[in-house]
């Protein structure tokens, strides 16, 4: 007899420790999937599951006994076919709820820290940057929200420098 389960992914966040020590799952997002048969549940479909959510990656993927008394303990991280096989042992034990939990902890940028503890230096590189402008150049903005690119389209035409032949060089190569 086949028992249906339904997938519950903890998604898109990141585990950290709380001011207390304690594991929590941050940022996530939370996505309950259609019943699937327990004996079925194998770790090529879970990852096509959480492929199919627009994501690329995930640093780890756990699953979660829902009988544990912390989330830290009750985490077991899935490598392949053989952790997915306790975590349909233990969803046969667990009748309390046709669910089972699955959550992903995502990669954080490196350098993220970085870039935002240098506001300062961006801002200044910014002005640096922009200090090739003309100042006396009549730039126009079409609206106040400015993208931050600059039109090209009343640029006017420079010829190109002295010396410089125009050749059609198709006659001289050969295909």
């Amino acid at each position: 007899m086949s028992e249906d389960v339904v997938p519950v992914f903890h998604h898109g966040g990141s585990f950290i420790r709380d001011n207390k020590g304690v594991l929590v799952y941050i940022n996530g997002q939370v996505k309950r999937f259609p019943p699937m048969d327990v004996d079925l549940i194998c770790f090529f479909d879970l990852k096509k599951l959480f492929l199919d959510l627009g994501y690329h990656d995930y640093k780890a993927m756990y699953w979660y006994d829902p009988t544990s008394k912390t989330l830290e303990s009750g985490l077991h991280p899935i490598h392949g076919d053989k952790e997915t096989r306790a975590l349909q042992k233990n969803k046969i034990q667990n009748e309390d709820t046709d669910e089972f939990y699955i959550y992903f902890d995502h990669p954080i940028l490196e350098g993220v820290e970085e870039i935002l503890s240098d506001t300062d230096e961006g801002a200044a590189e910014v002005v640096v940057e922009d200090a090739w402008l003309d100042n006396d150049a009549d730039i126009e903005s079409s609206s106040s929200d400015d993208d931050g690119y600059e039109s090209t389209e009343d640029e006017p035409y420079k010829p190109p420098p002295s010396g410089y032949s125009f050749s059609d060089s198709s006659e001289d190569e050969e295909c």
